[in-house]
């Protein structure tokens, strides 16, 4: 691995420093380690909350979601064959893994920023939306906002997951 690839990150806590350098995966592993150990309450969180491996669902939907350097992510034209829910539903999560990747300040849409990038009516769109939320994969964030909820954009990267297609 070149030095420049390499991801560095230092950790300072109770006055102890410990530092990790190598592939972001590694690192990642080894600094969750290192506060499991140090600090057992972030240890006993950890097991108990949920969350999920952006890499996991990058990989997910790399069938229907690419990223183009000067547009961001952008859904793939396979997406004209799902049902509207899921492109919509596929919205959503691009919004929340451009928020996640750190291109978005935030994970939420309004919905007629989703009728321009899809051309559907809005009509349509806050129907789908509906029955997003009243599935539990959405959730509606102020006047018009929409955002994908930690279990919509698990079930929706499973679906769209290339062995389940």
């Amino acid at each position: 691995m070149a030095e420049d690839d390499a991801l560095h990150v230092n950790i300072i806590y109770k006055g102890v420093e410990t530092s990790f350098k190598g592939r972001p995966d590694q690192v990642y592993r080894a600094a969750i380690s290192y506060l499991e150990k140090a600090i057992p309450a972030f240890s006993l969180a950890s097991k108990v909350s949920f969350s999920l491996d952006l890499q996991k669902i990058l990989s997910d939907v790399k069938n229907v979601l690419a990223y183009v350097p000067d547009q961001g992510m952008i859904l793939i034209d396979t997406i004209s064959s799902f049902p509207m829910s899921d492109v919509v539903m596929l919205y959503l999560l691009k919004c929340y893994l451009e928020h996640s990747l750190g291109m978005r300040e935030s994970p939420s849409v309004a919905v007629a920023d989703i009728k321009n990038a899809l051309t559907h009516p809005e009509k349509s769109i806050s129907s789908r939306l509906t029955e997003l939320i009243k599935r539990g994969w959405a959730r509606r964030v102020g006047r018009g906002s929409y955002v994908a909820t930690l279990v919509g954009v698990r079930k929706i990267s499973e679906r769209m997951r290339p062995e389940t297609k």
